[in-house]
């Protein structure tokens, strides 16, 4: 999968969404999960991969009931029988009272999402769904070694479809509700009491938008901004994406974004 797709228009075949201030969304069209499900999951090099380097214990491949890494999706809601929906709670990363999650259940939740993301990139088939993709999320990265702060890398390609949406917005002004949600998810995983970094999602005409989160001028921005026709998508690229709490505050913005754009236009 490539950021060429950002050039088309196609049948949704999976979704990511912010279900409240702590938990994502992932929704995907049966005709897609049948196709990763052909997936030799048992003894892949990917999973095993994860359970030397995380030290976990056990991984259920994509299937309607609880599945990934420690069972970490937990069945969800769909309102169209076409899909199977799960749910992810984010982590508490800094400790709350008595609450906070290992290191490893916050690498089961982060393997997960690394793994039926990229199984999800290389489906190629029509689903036929009569809504389109919206985003395609190409590039989830893992830590380099048992370090939480090592890398936490993402891209993703915004597809034709939300660039009519993109446009209703002020030029250089933020888009609230995304500035919201990653920072509410932020605020969940690590109290911001000491926190006083910025949240963006500054869209600048014709089409462009800028995610940022606290850290060393970390964000996601547009790989360029050559192609400004409004019949193209693009691609998001991190720089200075360095840990968990920065991945994962940038996938609740944008299961925001998907939101707003599936409910308000298409």
């Amino acid at each position: 999968m490539n950021s060429y797709l950002s050039n088309f228009t196609i049948p949704a075949w999976y979704e990511l969404s912010l279900i409240n201030h702590c938990t994502l969304g992932l929704k995907i069209h049966r005709t897609a999960l049948a196709k990763i499900q052909e997936i030799k999951w048992d003894g892949a090099p990917g999973v095993q991969l994860i359970f030397d380097k995380f030290k976990l214990r056990n991984f259920t491949p994509p299937k309607e009931g609880s599945c990934g890494f420690e069972g970490v999706f937990t069945p969800g809601k769909s309102e169209h029988t076409e899909w199977v929906a799960w749910e992810c709670k984010l982590p508490r990363i800094k400790k709350i009272g008595d609450e906070e999650s290992s290191f490893q259940d916050v690498m089961a939740i982060r393997s997960t999402l690394w793994l039926f993301s990229t199984a999800l990139c290389l489906f190629e088939g029509d689903t036929g769904w009569r809504k389109p993709q919206l985003m395609v999320i190409e590039g989830i990265c893992l830590p380099t070694d048992e370090d939480r702060m090592a890398t936490g890398a993402l891209s993703v390609t915004l597809m034709p479809p939300v660039m009519p949406w993109l446009v209703k917005h002020e030029d250089q002004a933020h888009i609230e509700p995304i500035v919201k949600a990653m920072r509410e998810a932020n605020d969940y995983m690590w109290p911001s009491s000491n926190c006083h970094g910025r949240f963006g999602a500054l869209f600048r005409k014709p089409k462009w938008l800028n995610l940022d989160v606290p850290g060393d001028a970390c964000g996601l921005d547009p790989g360029n901004y050559y192609d400004e026709s409004l019949e193209r998508g693009y691609t998001l690229q991190p720089h200075n994406v360095d840990s968990s709490l920065q991945q994962l505050t940038f996938l609740a913005g944008l299961g925001r974004l998907h939101d707003l754009v599936r409910s308000e236009s298409v």
